[in-house]
């Protein structure tokens, strides 16, 4: 196994794998080949390398990809071509074109976009009482995600905070859009306003505030209110209600992936599960390691394969990033069409 990219690459990914069974980091790659070397020493890598040709060049089974969304396909391509199993961030590039190339690419071979979420206790609790019928029929679901990103809060100029990659759709809609899938089944309309509050003080030109309205197939509804650009705060909240009862989830902790607590009422009231936030180490690759579990059979079985978020769900959330956009750039109601696309 072998990573490209020397942020979120080095600091979840490579601890993330090298903690499997049987799974052998070989090589790190960034831009420049002396940073990826002292990246590589300080994560135990035996070789530190620049671009992903050369991370090529040692043989790697699997490779996993954490660079800003325009470099995805220059990275993803070579490897899908030197027939690696490919582990991705989301989104799987900048646009539905360019995932559509690579889900393309990718047919035949095992791949995973890392939408982590899902691999939390408390979101896999509230997916199987969704999908059993506990909750009953879904009425709806009000989303609160507010939070500010560090780039924000460092005031830097950046991938993330310019309007072409980054910004709220990018780093956290993205997530909600999965999960709200993943969770309530297949979305068919979508209204949606986009913000760039901080834009004016901050020196980002992105979008940092997202409000957004989903209609699922089974009727219920989804409004969320999601954001990266709010001092101070660190909350990510759900209210599901049923017809049968009602579930919270809840972290209100600064830690993005530990503190989520789930807790039901009516026919749920007994439903209770606290992730308490721990100060030790980084939140964030636990679920990382517990995707990379599943991707890891995925490749070495392809019974394991509908285990994982693939390049096809990629796409299917580029789609509706897409019809997110749409919605707030002309201020009307996007439905997904019979055929099940998105105009």
């Amino acid at each position: 196994m072998a990573t490209l990219g020397l942020g979120f690459g080095a600091a979840a990914h490579v601890p993330a794998f090298a903690s499997l069974p049987g799974v052998e980091v070989v090589g790190l790659a960034g831009r420049d080949a002396v940073k990826a070397q002292a990246a590589a020493d300080r994560m135990g890598v035996p070789r530190g390398v620049a671009g992903i040709r050369d991370l090529l060049a040692l043989a790697p089974d699997i490779v996993t990809i954490a660079v800003p969304p325009r470099a995805v396909a220059a990275a993803v391509l070579p490897a899908l071509e030197a027939g690696c199993a490919v582990f991705c961030e989301k989104p799987l590039g900048p646009d539905v074109a360019t995932a559509q190339r690579l889900a393309e690419a990718a047919r035949g071979i095992p791949t995973a976009v890392d939408f982590q979420f899902a691999m939390l206790p408390a979101f896999g609790r509230l997916h199987d009482l969704v999908r059993t019928g506990r909750l009953g029929r879904l009425r709806h679901v009000q989303v609160t995600w507010l939070v500010e990103s560090y780039a924000l809060r460092k005031g830097l100029s950046n991938w993330k905070t310019g309007q072409d990659e980054g910004g709220v759709m990018t780093l956290l809609a993205s997530h909600l859009l999965y999960l709200a899938e993943w969770l309530f089944g297949p979305v068919c309309r979508i209204q949606a306003h986009l913000t760039a509050t901080a834009a004016p003080e901050a020196g980002s030109s992105a979008d940092d505030l997202a409000e957004v309205r989903l209609t699922f197939a089974n009727g219920g509804t989804l409004s969320a209110v999601v954001g990266n650009a709010n001092p101070g705060l660190h909350r990510h909240l759900w209210h599901v209600v049923g017809a049968e009862g009602s579930l919270v989830l809840d972290n209100p902790t600064p830690d993005y992936m530990r503190g989520f607590s789930l807790t039901g009422a009516g026919v749920l009231a007994d439903e209770q599960m606290h992730d308490p936030a721990e100060s030790e180490g980084d939140g964030r690759i636990p679920p990382v390691r517990a995707l990379a579990e599943r991707f890891v059979a995925a490749v070495r079985g392809p019974d394991a394969a509908g285990l994982v978020p693939g390049f096809a769900e990629g796409l299917r959330v580029q789609h509706l990033i897409a019809a997110v956009q749409d919605s707030a750039a002309h201020d009307r109601t996007v439905s997904q069409t019979e055929d099940g696309t998105w105009p």
